[in-house]
């Protein structure tokens, strides 16, 4: 078994934090933080908590397509 990269704990942590899972995310922080310096839990958080690209995208296209409607 290969050891994770700092980008999978990052990934799974994140996972952990959209299902509202905060309990096995914090048990993955603590375990995976003494092997990965650059791990930050607030940063995750906010990453988390911000919609993606293609959400803020969709929200734009929506509020384009009421505005023309009602012209």
């Amino acid at each position: 078994m290969t050891k994770p990269t700092l980008r999978d704990v990052e990934k799974t942590i994140k996972r952990c934090l959209k299902a509202s899972d905060n309990k096995t995310a914090l048990n993955y922080y603590n375990n995976y933080k003494p092997l990965f310096k650059g791990l930050d839990l607030n940063k995750l958080k906010e990453e988390v908590k911000k919609p993606n690209r293609r959400v803020e995208n969709k929200i734009k296209e929506n509020e384009e397509l009421k505005e023309s409607k009602e012209e």
